[in-house]
């Protein structure tokens, strides 16, 4: 996680527990954002310009890189680069292994808060311009352009791409378009709040999967595609700085102070919450530890989820069961 102070904490998650690791500390300024290289490789930005390269093995810093102009906003490792993006309206990619810039993708007219890649090489990035722009990630040349939205305020701020179609998020409307066609496909527009973040997990094609959002309300909105069924997890206090989508799990950071893991399980009584609080950005080996195993936490909403759930799935048993053919005994 980062912190506003320019702290890095690292965390384990065992089992639904989240345990403390260690602090890293060596940017002047907020970090924005976070990825991973490789397993013990750990990049970061920060409103301070700069990308740094830790050891997570060594808890120790190895690189510091330096390129944009103003605040680093976003940073995604790719196909052995790092890619960055920031308030220079600029994404560069940079070669690690080499401490060196090799390309800068040129194009957008407002900050780059966001980006993600397809299976074609291609980057797809979102900016303060109100469009999604598309790049060839080897050439730098950006190939084609969406114009999100022409209202006069707001920004993209957050872009999840999968199964051929990409995401992103103006305002409070999530677009999701066909990234061969160019064509929208689905909008949701039932959020009160601006969303700061989304994550989507397509199955098969637009009509199955999963999208998380985090709003700047605090709220945390799960939808379910295929059941058509929208799950908002209440509990932050504060706005939305980044959602984590895993199979069962959301993970969901917020300027509240908390990290907090939400369990979706099919067979589960109720919702469980846990949070974490820091307790000081001076030492972060002191947090305050809030987990009771029997304390139930869902909204209304979520009771109407399981529910219409619960009915679904027991009707999509009972059909498959009396389309089964007949056992046969041999006698």
């Amino acid at each position: 996680t980062g912190h506003s102070n320019g702290e890095i904490r690292i965390w384990s998650i065992i089992n639904n527990n989240i345990f403390f690791i260690s602090s890293y500390q060596s940017h002047s300024k907020s970090v924005w954002s976070l990825d991973w290289y490789t397993s013990s490789c750990l990049i970061s930005v920060s409103s301070d310009s700069t990308i740094k390269i830790w050891s997570s093995k060594k808890g120790l810093l190895q690189k510091s890189l330096e390129g944009h102009k103003g605040r680093i906003w976003f940073v995604k490792c790719h196909d052995e680069f790092v890619y960055s993006g920031g308030e220079d309206k600029q994404i560069k990619k940079w070669d690690i292994k080499r401490n060196e810039q090799i390309q800068t993708f040129v194009g957008h007219t407002g900050s780059v808060f966001s980006f993600d890649f397809d299976n074609d090489n291609c980057l797809i990035s979102g900016s303060a311009d109100k469009t999604l722009r598309f790049w060839d990630c080897k050439t730098g040349e950006c190939l084609r352009l969406i114009n999100v939205n022409k209202a006069p305020r707001g920004w993209i701020m957050g872009v999840s791409v999968s199964g051929g179609f990409v995401s992103c998020v103006y305002n409070n409307v999530i677009h999701i378009y066909h990234i061969s066609t160019n064509m929208l496909v689905r909008t949701f527009d039932d959020i009160t709040t601006p969303i700061e973040k989304v994550k989507m997990a397509l199955q098969r094609g637009i009509s199955e999967g999963t999208i998380v959002i985090g709003t700047k309300g605090g709220e945390v909105r799960y939808y379910d595609l295929e059941l058509g069924l929208e799950h908002c997890l209440e509990g932050h206090k504060g706005g939305i700085n980044d959602v984590v989508l895993n199979c069962d799990k959301v993970l969901s950071a917020s300027n509240d102070g908390t990290l907090r893991i939400w369990n979706f399980g099919y067979t589960e009584s109720d919702i469980r919450r846990k949070r974490y609080v820091v307790a000081g950005s001076e030492n972060a080996a002191v947090f305050e530890n809030f987990y009771d195993e029997d304390f139930k936490y869902e909204s209304d909403k979520a009771r109407i989820y399981k529910h219409t759930l619960t009915k679904i799935l027991l009707s999509k048993e009972n059909e498959e069961k009396s389309l089964s053919p007949p056992v046969e005994v041999p006698s």
